[in-house]
């Protein structure tokens, strides 16, 4: 590896700044851009250089493609601070840095304060003449992300939409720019439970990316595609596909990096949903738990959500007090993280509910269920498949009680599961088989799966 060095003898001394490491995409070049950090951290002398801009927004990307996202947001804090001294919020070089600055954010799981960021440069670039499409097609992206992980899912996807049209219009079907902003719209169609939709739109994006040779961002498509599979049943494509994303993941970012355990969760998940008595499943689990809480910190939106794995895994097997323990550490989590309001957060209730009912307390655990099946209908909607579990949940604990009709509900979620997932998804065979039998025993039970954006 070559040492980063400093033009001092072709550059007077008010230009000085480090060679620029290369394309923050390839990894070859990641040694070179560790070391500028470390420089960087040591003296703030580049930090307000006109001609350090560049190189500076690529350190920052080349923060969050490596997932050193604390280191990012500070150096990132740092820039802020040096260029709003003479620049304005909707100066170009300022658009940049609020982009990957948020971009940060929202991997550390700060996403008021990411919000907060793109909110500010939204709405100065409304009011700049400077401001040029593809500036405010950047912010519009950024403000639909937050929305995304704050939970506000259906303005996320009006927005997403947009973006994608503006991204086409701009630079046609096949650009890079185009293929994120559909890849975020497959995210959004996710989280608004349009599985099947998200599916198609995931696939032609990983087609694309793979035909244009973007190694890291077809990895992102197949995992998400993969999650897409998964959540369709169709357990068996997403093992496949799975298994493949994470052995790439490995070799091209290694095993400890954030994507990678992210990637790893979905395989263990996909494994698990294919063949619940998976021997050493539950050792995996704890083992990746370990992992991501040593990269990440507990509190982290991912370690969180492996902690709800393992909880839910536990339930099922009926390791009653861990897994009780587990799911209420991860909802006080997420309730920390997101606020009560958020889907997340309510839907956490209904394992909560699952990890009551195992310990014999009924009522409380009834009182979790209808908590969480009307919170989450009102925000997710009733079509929701999210919304469609936690009536099955409730509709169990209703059967032993004279007082509720667990019947309508029942029939209501079968009618619903059966236009939005088909007759043969598991959640639909779990409320048809519960009406053949004519009543709802444990084995009638969904777990909550939480996803934060």
């Amino acid at each position: 590896m070559e040492p980063l060095r400093t033009d001092e003898e072709a550059m007077p001394e008010d230009t000085l700044h480090p060679a620029h490491p290369g394309d923050p995409k390839d990894r070859i070049n990641w040694p070179r851009y560790a070391q500028l950090l470390v420089q960087l951290n040591e003296s703030d002398q580049f930090l307000s250089k006109a001609a350090a801009q560049e190189l500076l927004t690529d350190c920052l990307r080349y923060c969050r493609i490596a997932g050193q996202y604390q280191a990012g947001a500070d150096l990132a804090d740092r820039i802020r601070g040096a260029w709003s001294r003479t620049l304005a919020i909707a100066h170009p070089a300022m658009c940049e840095l609020t982009t990957a600055q948020s971009n940060l954010l929202r991997g550390l799981g700060e996403f008021e304060k990411a919000h907060a960021l793109d909110t500010e440069l939204m709405d100065n670039l409304s009011v700049a003449p400077e401001a040029d499409t593809g500036m405010l097609l950047n912010a519009r992206s950024g403000l639909a992300a937050d929305q995304r992980f704050l939970g506000h899912y259906q303005d996320a996807l009006r927005e997403q939409r947009e973006v994608v049209a503006t991204a086409q219009q701009l630079h046609g079907t096949d650009h890079d720019t185009t293929l994120l902003a559909s890849h975020n719209l497959g995210v959004s169609l996710r989280l608004t439970g349009r599985y099947a939709e998200a599916l198609q739109v995931d696939r032609d994006t990983f087609t694309k990316r793979q035909a244009l040779a973007l190694p890291l961002d077809s990895l992102e498509s197949g995992n998400v595609l993969a999650r897409d599979m998964r959540l369709l049943g169709r357990h068996a494509d997403a093992v496949d596909l799975q298994r493949r994303v994470v052995h790439q993941f490995v070799e091209q970012l290694g095993a400890d990096h954030p994507k990678t355990q992210w990637a790893q969760h979905n395989l263990l998940l996909c494994r698990w949903q294919t063949n619940p008595r998976h021997e050493g499943i539950e050792g995996a689990f704890s083992e990746l738990l370990q992992r991501v809480v040593k990269t990440m910190g507990r509190g982290h939106f991912q370690a969180l959500a492996v902690m709800t794995s393992l909880g839910n895994l536990q339930h099922v097997r009926g390791n009653t007090d861990s897994a009780y323990e587990l799911i209420a550490e991860a909802e006080q989590g997420y309730r920390r993280l997101l606020g009560e309001a958020h889907p997340v957060s309510i839907g956490m209730r209904t394992n909560t509910g699952l990890t009551l009912e195992a310990q014999g307390q009924l009522d409380q655990a009834q009182a979790q269920f209808e908590w969480a099946l009307e919170g989450l209908r009102d925000a997710l909607g009733r079509d929701h498949p999210v919304a469609m579990g936690a009536a099955v949940n409730a509709a169990r604990c209703r059967s032993r009680s004279s007082t509720w009709d667990a019947a309508d509900l029942i029939r209501d979620t079968i009618d619903r599961a059966i236009n939005v997932l088909g007759a043969q998804h598991p959640l639909t065979r779990v409320c048809r088989n519960a009406v053949q039998q004519g009543h709802l025993d444990r084995t009638s039970s969904w777990s909550f799966e939480p996803y934060v954006g």
